[in-house]
């Protein structure tokens, strides 16, 4: 048998209760209990059975008693425990500015100190802690206005127990503060508080309420921080040295706010909202703690690159196939770095925006080294960059209905971005490569079908052997090429039926040939020097040549029914020696012959609407079907002729002549 209030302690100042709080007293009595005896030591007693409560109305100390018996008395015990009542401290100094010790301070000048409460209510504006540190059970700030409680530059406040904030308000706690074992701070009514001294203490710190707890000063307390509800916020963007040691495990919102570049050795748990901000140019956060156990969300704000250090997990839980990994949202202007490591990274990932404002490291994703596995949604416009001659790999699946650019920031040596969706396809609106990129595909669903725009002297877009289709191309002085040792692709440009320019080069980049077909009503202007080596091919619309452009080395240009091959901007267009001109649909501009032109697809029609003259090496082919049944070779202008005419027949008698048609015929 026995009774225990608070492990019946031996030191009855230990343990004080404010007058008007319940007390709870738990019997720890075994055996066969019959019949229980409670003394509270105030002349009240009781014969309730087993654990009791009791409110005290009067202060002073008080022995309180349990006699529990078995039947007919055997086996009396009695128990003892010692309950101090203090009265409840309240300010009320109507000053501006009261000092602490000031007995006229305090409702029947009963200081708050010896671990009772004080009460923050009505009165004044400011409490100094002056003449000696103190120490109290629980604060509570009820007064309806702000309220500050500062030090003479010598003492401290303990708080034992914890503190309530009752009303909106903003309520500061600017001296030292030394916390328990145990302490809970609870900011209701949407309140806050806001402590600037530094906590120290051996004790935990936990977080309740729907209010906003501050910290701004570098905390030491060392038992680690519970975020139940509300928000803690370390920093005020501000300062430079805000923090908390120990786990921080967060349930409802976390946010650092700072003005300088910060290291984070924390280890970051829970499922809540962590958010990282500042007031000021871009910041570092770097996050070098095991974060493995946080499955929440990490919000990325404008000015800040939250970096990971060493490992994978920085960023929160990033486990293969894991459905509770941790999420990064990333606003316009913050940036994910993964750092100078070779990780595979597998949180979620939703990007806005081009990235910090820093010149040279921008990109809302910046890549130097590693993976990023985790699924990637575009929530706007977005850059990804490959930093400074780094690489690196994407297999999370990217979507979202937005443009994605892959950069390498205007500074450095850029680098190479591998894309290789490991699930399903990349879903994004649009491709844009910029600044001086390489992207790879690495599987034919890496890149959107939507439109492509390669810009900037040093940017390329390796295919990698793997066939595309774009909505349309365009950009400028970059390289689209195949990049393949040992398999050809083919580039499929034009279905959103828009009129674009490119002005980059189209080439092989390997032994592995590039072909391109375009499709749709639009035209695609082709204004560079082109040295790809597969077919080209017009299926609808117009493919224009500019003046200095050139697809010399694609041994094939088929030009479709209802199609268009423009070379009127280049003076005498010649088909080379090594390639053949064909298809049913028309040439615009003067066109010379050194190679094959072979109208129609088996028997058809191929217009000229320009001159035509056939150089010595030129070769007109026409397929015969019957009589007059055969291919024509129309001609709007002038045709000289020379060379070869190839005579095809397809099992019958062939024309009585052989025969270029000409409206026109001199």
């Amino acid at each position: 048998m026995g009774l225990n209030y608070r492990l019946l302690p031996a030191d009855c100042e230990a343990y004080p209760v404010n007058v008007g709080l319940t007390v709870s007293f738990t019997d720890t009595s075994t055996g066969t209990i019959t019949n229980w005896f409670w003394d509270f030591g105030n002349g009240d007693t009781t014969n309730t059975t087993g654990s009791v409560s009791y409110t005290y109305v009067e202060p002073g100390t008080n022995t309180v008693t349990l006699i529990a018996s078995g039947l007919l008395g055997a086996s009396t015990n009695i128990q003892s425990a010692c309950v101090v009542i203090m009265k409840l401290a309240v300010w009320i100094n109507p000053s501006a500015t009261g000092n602490w010790s000031d007995l006229a301070s305090w409702n029947e000048g009963v200081v708050a100190d010896s671990g009772n409460n004080a009460v923050f209510a009505t009165a004044g504006s400011t409490s100094v802690v002056d003449t000696v540190s103190r120490t109290v059970g629980i604060i509570t700030f009820n007064r309806a206005g702000d309220f500050t409680i500062t030090d003479d530059g010598a003492t401290t406040l303990t708080v034992n127990n914890g503190i309530i904030v009752n009303n909106q308000y903003t309520y500061t706690i600017a001296a030292p503060v030394v916390i328990g074992a145990a302490t809970t701070w609870t900011v209701n009514s949407n309140g806050t508080l806001r402590v600037n001294g530094v906590i120290t203490g051996a004790g935990a710190l936990s977080k309740n309420g729907s209010g906003t707890l501050i910290l701004t000063g570098s905390n030491t307390y060392n038992a680690g921080t519970l975020v139940n509800d509300g928000t803690l916020q370390i920093g005020n963007g501000t300062n430079a040295s805000a923090s908390v040691s120990g786990i921080i495990s967060n349930y409802a919102t976390l946010r650092f706010v700072h003005a300088n570049n910060i290291t984070i050795a924390n280890a970051l748990v829970g499922a809540g909202n962590n958010i990282f901000t500042n007031t000021v140019s871009w910041r570092s956060y770097t996050l070098t703690g095991d974060n493995s156990a946080f499955i929440g969300t990490n919000y990325v704000h404008n000015n800040v690159r939250f970096v990971a250090s060493g490992a994978a997990n920085r960023f929160g839980a990033s486990v293969a196939g894991g459905l509770s990994n941790a999420t990064l949202v990333v606003s316009k202007g913050g940036q994910v770095f993964n750092g100078s490591s070779s990780y595979t990274f597998r949180q979620n990932l939703l990007l806005n925006g081009n990235g910090i404002n820093e010149s040279g490291y921008n990109g809302a994703l910046r890549l130097q080294l590693g993976t990023w596995a985790g699924p990637i949604t575009l929530t706007g416009d977005s850059r990804i960059t490959a930093f400074n001659g780094g690489t690196g790999t994407l297999t999370g699946a990217i979507a979202g209905n937005y443009a994605l650019e892959f950069g390498s920031g205007s500074n450095y040596n850029g680098g190479t971005i591998y894309l290789a969706p490991a699930t399903g396809s990349n879903s994004y609106a649009s491709t844009k490569i910029s600044g001086v990129t390489t992207v790879v595909a690495l599987n034919s669903y890496a890149l959107s079908t939507g439109s492509l725009t390669v810009t900037g002297n040093a940017s390329v877009l390796r295919l990698n052997g793997y066939n595309f289709t774009f909505a349309s191309l365009s950009g400028s002085s970059a390289n689209i090429q195949n990049g393949s040792t040992n398999s050809p692709a083919t580039l499929t440009v034009g279905t959103d039926n828009s009129d674009t320019t490119y002005s980059g080069i189209l080439t092989d980049g390997g032994t592995g040939s590039l072909a391109l077909v375009k499709i749709g009503a639009g035209a695609l202007t082709l204004s560079g020097t082109n040295t790809y080596t597969g077919a080209t091919t017009i299926s609808a619309g117009t493919l224009r040549l500019g003046l200095t452009s050139s697809i010399s080395n694609s041994p094939t240009i088929t030009v479709n029914s209802d199609a268009t091959l423009d070379v009127s901007a280049i003076s005498g267009y010649t088909v080379s020696s090594n390639q053949t001109l064909k298809g049913n649909g028309t040439v615009l501009g003067n066109v010379t012959a050194a190679g094959i032109v072979s109208p129609g697809a088996s028997v058809g029609t191929l217009t000229v609407a320009g001159s035509y003259t056939q150089a010595a090496s030129g070769q007109l082919t026409i397929d015969i079907a019957g009589v007059g049944v055969c291919d024509q070779l129309l001609v709007s202008n002038a045709a000289t002729l020379g060379g070869t005419l190839n005579l095809l027949l397809d099992g019958c008698a062939a024309a009585s002549q052989r025969d270029i048609h000409h409206p026109h015929r001199r």
